[in-house]
């Protein structure tokens, strides 16, 4: 018997896939649509037709490599076929009326002695649409809430309850796998039921179904929000889902993609101190005692790097990217700094001010967590970026910065290097110098309530860039 082998598709990936190419070989199709500014106005973004990816054609394509015996020769020639629009202005103009009935009143959410009104503009936030293909070919534009971003805010405004006021959390760290331990009993709001009779009142028949969990009121519409104890322990996706967790600060430093060994040692560095955990109450963390020395028994390439007043290559070099990049996530936070030194030459892709240096035993960077919550630290990074985020119960802080006006330093000098390839004579600049100069700046922290918490500076001080020319021949010909 031959049997037929189905292949099915994660179809946000494949989806995904097609839009890259539909991006590089052909012209994406845009659909009539209904969109939502930031002050909850509704308006029709205007229908093109495209050249794309057949979807389905892909598919059947990649399953036919995927089932192939010849494992050398997997490819095949994607193209791209005409594709009219689906969605036609008049259906958009449809959806664009019912999705205005639904920005037109408020929704006031209340859970025990707990009460929440988003107005239209907030609502307008959480709305979506989605292309729907028919079972005869054609395709509907279906409007809705997005439950992920409607469940989102209604915990940031209605957050879990604590016995004694106070949600702090721990976090443990198992091979990877990091979990939250909240340190008292808590409700939390259940949305799933609630959001799920909002989005059919809004965008069903606009009836309200007998049980329903929303109902209407003056102003528009009241959602009744039941709740669920907290788990003592959880995973950390569940702690974000539940608003136990949310992400503190985050910040993100940006490198050139093509520096294959910088890039290997900014990914080595930033999987070595991935999910630290930064205890309460004066837990201090340190980059090397939790990377260790970043050398080339654990993969670490030679790669450009700052030492004294000159770039050279360097066992490890880029790491001071990874630890520049917590530093400024630990400084949005507004979390003290114990120790922290800045490269020796400027590096202008930074935060004037906010880079920090780090070497292998020193110098190091370090600072203190005197939150009464656990932080927990995770990089990320792609081709050309790192991300550091730190998670755990916000202290409500905002954080400010006040930059200084740079002060001249030492002046630069121009110094010889030879080159016996080079004819006697002949001569380039291999770096072009500058002069040394420093800067101040101030970080000041405010709490919930605009009280000053505390007011920091911080100076950085570089060292002048020599211009370096090479020569042709040696010095004695000079």
């Amino acid at each position: 018997k031959d049997i037929e082998v189905p292949v099915n598709f994660n179809e946000g990936l494949i989806e995904a896939l097609a839009a890259d190419i539909d991006e590089t070989i052909g012209k994406p199709l845009v659909n009539f649509d209904v969109e939502v500014d930031e002050e909850g106005y509704a308006y029709i973004i205007d229908g093109e037709d495209g050249d794309m990816v057949d979807r389905e054609v892909f598919k059947s394509q990649i399953a036919a490599q995927l089932l192939s015996k010849e494992a050398e020769n997997r490819s095949f020639v994607v193209e791209t076929v005409h594709t009219p629009v689906q969605i036609s202005k008049a259906a958009a103009e449809r959806v664009l009326k019912t999705v205005q009935d639904a920005l037109s009143q408020y929704v006031t959410f209340t859970c025990n002695n707990k009460r929440w009104v988003a107005d239209p503009a907030t609502v307008g936030t959480w709305v979506q649409t989605v292309v729907k293909k028919q079972e005869d070919g054609t395709y509907n534009l279906l409007p809705g809430l997005s439950l992920l971003k409607a469940r989102s805010s209604v915990l940031k405004n209605i957050p879990p309850t604590f016995e004694n006021g106070e949600g702090n959390v721990r976090f443990s760290n198992a091979n990877g796998d990091v979990s939250v331990t909240v340190t008292s009993k808590g409700t939390v709001p259940l949305t799933g039921d609630a959001l799920e009779d909002l989005n059919s009142a809004l965008f069903g028949d606009g009836s309200i179904q007998p049980g329903s969990l929303v109902s209407e009121n003056d102003d528009g519409l009241s959602v009744t929000l039941d709740t669920a104890d907290i788990p003592d322990t959880m995973s950390l996706d569940e702690a974000l889902s539940l608003n136990v967790v949310t992400p503190v600060s985050e910040f993100t430093t940006e490198y050139t993609s093509g520096a294959a060994e910088r890039n290997t040692n900014i990914h080595l560095a930033a999987d070595l101190i991935n999910n630290s955990i930064i205890h309460a109450n004066g837990g201090v963390w340190s980059f090397n005692e939790t990377a260790g020395e970043c050398n080339e028994a654990k993969g670490f390439q030679a790669a450009k790097a700052i030492s004294a007043n000159e770039t050279i290559d360097e066992i490890g070099g880029g790491i001071c990217q990874v630890a520049t990049t917590v530093f400024n996530a630990v400084y949005e936070g507004g979390y003290p700094i114990v120790e922290r030194h800045n490269h020796s030459l400027y590096i202008a892709s930074y935060p004037q001010g906010r880079d920090a240096t780090v070497s292998w035993p020193n110098p190091d960077f370090r600072w203190k967590n005197d939150s009464p919550s656990d932080l927990l630290l995770q990089l990320s990074y792609t081709d050309s970026s790192v991300t550091a985020t730190l998670y755990g119960v916000s202290m409500g802080y905002t954080v400010e910065t006040q930059e200084g006006e740079w002060a001249e330093g030492q002046e630069y000098t121009t110094v010889y290097e030879y080159d016996n390839t080079l004819a006697p004579g002949d001569e380039y600049v291999k770096v072009y110098g500058s002069n040394g100069h420093s800067i101040s700046i101030t970080r000041i922290i405010h709490d919930e309530e605009g009280n000053l918490v505390n007011e920091e500076e911080f100076s950085s001080t570089y060292r002048a860039q020599n211009t370096i020319v090479v020569r042709g021949g040696s010095s004695s010909d000079y």
